[in-house]
C-alpha cells in the first residue's frame, strides 16, 4: 500500500501532502501547468488490492477532485484529524493542520467570511 509521498506524480507540480493515513491520501498542486492548485486524492489499498485506487498502468496515481468538492474534501479532512488525531503520525499532525487551512484559505479568503 503506497504512501502520498510514493504515489506517481507524473502531470504534477509543486505538491504538498495534506492528508495520509495510510488507507486514504490526499495532495494539493498544480496539475497538467494549470493555473491554480487542485487537490488530488486516493485511496491507498488494502491487502487484496495493494495499489489502492486510482491505478493506471498497474501504478498509483491520482484522481484530480471536483472543484467543487475541494471546500468539502478538506473540511472533511479537519474533522477526520480533531476525530482521529491518533490516525496519522504525530509529526505530521499539525503539518497536516496547517496545510489544509492554507489550502482553504486559498479558497475562501478570510476576509470574504467577515
Amino acid at each position: 500500500m503506497p504512501a502520498a509521498a510514493e504515489v506517481t506524480r507524473k502531470n504534477w507540480t509543486n505538491v504538498t501532502v495534506l492528508f495520509d493515513n495510510g488507507e486514504y491520501s490526499v495532495i494539493s498542486g498544480v496539475y497538467e501547468g494549470g493555473d491554480q492548485r487542485v487537490l488530488g486524492e486516493r485511496w491507498n489499498g488494502d491487502e487484496s488490492r495493494p495499489r489502492g485506487f486510482p491505478i493506471s498502468s498497474a501504478y498509483p496515481v491520482w484522481h484530480v477532485a471536483p472543484g467543487f468538492l475541494e471546500i468539502a474534501i478538506l473540511h472533511a479532512l479537519l474533522d477526520e484529524l480533531a476525530a482521529h488525531p491518533n490516525s496519522v503520525p504525530t509529526d505530521s499532525l499539525e503539518q497536516y493542520r496547517v496545510a489544509i487551512l492554507g489550502e482553504l484559505e486559498l479558497r475562501v479568503p478570510l476576509r470574504e467570511l467577515s
